[in-house]
């Protein structure tokens, strides 16, 4: 199972319903199984502003590396002002030590 993990920062006073409209984008990904694993109240936010993480797993690791670069066409497309993409990359786990591996893309 390989991981694409998106990390996104939010701000302005519709950044739940930024953040509801991004998730039905990645579930829009062929194949995704998409999770919101973001903490909403992260440490020096404001209740304007927070980051959303979301993990979108796939079965093999060429899915993920072709799944990653249609996210990121997804994510170059109409969003709101107030959405910055900050990251994009695969987490593969590690065969020998059950560790994560990182993948930037």
């Amino acid at each position: 199972m390989t991981d694409v993990v998106v990390v996104m920062r939010l701000a302005g006073d519709d950044a739940d319903a930024s953040k509801q409209d991004i998730l039905a984008l990645l579930e829009g990904v062929a194949g995704a199984d998409v999770t919101d694993s973001s903490v909403d109240a992260a440490l020096g936010m404001t209740a304007k502003e927070l980051v959303l993480t979301v993990t979108i797993s796939f079965a093999t690791s060429v899915s993920a590396n072709f799944a990653t670069k249609a996210i990121e066409d997804a994510l170059q497309g109409p969003l709101p002002d107030q959405v910055t993409v900050e990251e994009i990359f695969c987490e593969t786990p590690s065969e020998n030590d059950g560790t994560v591996e990182e993948t930037s893309e």
